[in-house]
């Protein structure tokens, strides 16, 4: 997700960019190479499409997100588990301890295991989310490539000159004429070759 978010936001941000000095340009230099690049982009065809309506329409996104929600939920119930019994591990040995019924040797013993013990879930823990991670950057750059792949397709098939994204939490390009949306076009292609 992470990934895809940059990779929209940099898209995003040259097309916003390109759009400032295309419009915004008040010197004379700029409003000669302003006329000249509107004489030169009279034919040229943007079109655009919404991540955000992409992302919720998508089953194949939809059943992504469930599943990494779903192994996210048991990561996190199976460590708050081994937490919870180890706390009461650490609680039964400061009792212990308080009323003295523990030698200096079995203190000792118990102390080593109880820290192996929390090295072991600080892991564990490491590792879920390392995992978690893994899966969520594995899905994003394939869902990005699909995306890439059928806006291309689209493009070619409709001669589109520029393919842009629009949404998405942080997105360079504020406002668009939903008149320029291809969105649905995509998720039909997304959703048909699941």
């Amino acid at each position: 997700m992470k990934n895809l978010s940059l990779i929209l936001n940099i898209l995003l941000l040259l097309a916003v960019a390109y759009l400032y000095v295309d419009r915004f340009s008040t010197s004379e230099a700029a409003t000669e190479e302003q006329s000249v690049q509107q004489e030169m982009a009279g034919d040229q065809s943007i079109v655009f499409i919404n991540i955000d309506s992409l992302q919720s329409k998508s089953t194949s996104y939809q059943a992504a997100r469930k599943e990494l929600e779903t192994s996210y939920e048991r990561v996190r119930a199976n460590l708050v588990s081994k937490e919870k019994a180890f706390q009461k591990e650490v609680n039964d040995y400061q009792q212990k301890a308080g009323t003295g019924t523990l030698t200096p040797n079995q203190a000792k013993q118990i102390e080593e295991r109880l820290s192996k013990k929390q090295q072991e879930i600080l892991a564990l823990k490491e590792n879920a989310s390392y995992e978690l991670d893994k899966k969520t950057n594995e899905f994003d750059q394939k869902f990005t490539a699909d995306i890439k792949k059928y806006s291309d397709s689209l493009r070619l098939a409709n001669e589109y000159d520029f393919v842009l994204l629009y949404g998405g939490v942080i997105s360079p390009m504020l406002s668009a004429n939903g008149s320029f949306d291809i969105t649905d076009p995509v998720v039909e292609l997304l959703n048909a070759n699941e």
